[in-house]
């Protein structure tokens, strides 16, 4: 669509718009605290804004343009909005070093633990943002988080890769936290584990928890199974 993103106050917007492209309507993407929706429309027929690019933000339409295919839109000063209701993540770490530290039984080469908990959901085959384990004969795999400290546990949001073929979800698998030495099973909310679904966001709810750490065990005897995200709330 387009967007080339600045630190300033003015966007550029420059689709890669051929004789292919009929329309698009991109919707409420969050910019510097503005709403921005960009719409092409080659008749005008389609959405009715017109014909051509059509650039509206916070609701109002600041560019229309028939016969350009790059323009520029003024934003304005960015918007710094605080969101009570979001959580910390206590899985995230995006700097690779110090806390949340990942381990795991197999493949346990820095850069792709880590890849499991940067923050980056991509499904995408040609693309491998994921910790998996691939190259082994384990039926059983396992795959932790030091938090560096006690943390409370009340939910787990896991994202596999799946291809239908050679990567697939795991045939059964368990949520431990960690007490002392040893790692405890968590209890569900949902009173046993829930479906896992692949290439998507799966939600586990737990009974609230506190540990220093937390571990994703499973059985994958005939598939690799590969962590696109794993986050802790």
């Amino acid at each position: 669509c387009g967007i080339q993103p600045s630190s300033g106050n003015t966007l550029t917007i420059h689709p890669l718009i051929d004789s292919s492209i009929k329309y698009f309507f991109i919707s409420n993407l969050q910019y510097h605290g503005h709403t921005l929706s960009v719409v092409y429309d080659k008749e005008g027929k389609k959405y009715k804004f017109g014909k051509g690019l059509t650039v509206i933000v916070d609701g109002k339409s600041v560019v229309s343009a028939s016969d350009q295919s790059s323009v520029q839109v003024e934003i304005g000063a960015p918007i710094l909005k605080a969101n009570p209701d979001e959580k910390e993540n206590f899985a995230l770490n995006i700097w690779k070093k110090g806390y949340p530290s990942p381990s795991a039984s197999v493949n346990t080469v820095n850069d792709t633990l880590f890849q499991a908990i940067d923050g980056k959901k991509w499904y995408f085959k040609e693309i491998s943002n994921y910790w998996s384990t691939d190259s082994t004969f384990n039926e059983s795999d396992w795959y932790a988080l030091d938090f560096g400290k006690e943390r409370e546990i009340a939910s787990v949001n896991l994202s596999l890769y799946s291809d239908g073929k050679r990567f697939d979800l795991p045939e059964t698998y368990s949520l431990e936290y960690r007490k002392g030495d040893q790692w405890i099973p968590f209890a569900f909310k949902a009173g046993k584990p829930i479906k896992l679904i692949g290439n998507t966001t799966n939600t586990i709810e737990l009974i609230k928890q506190k540990t220093t750490g937390i571990r994703f065990s499973f059985r994958h005897p005939k598939k690799v199974v590969a962590i696109v995200e794993l986050e802790c709330y």
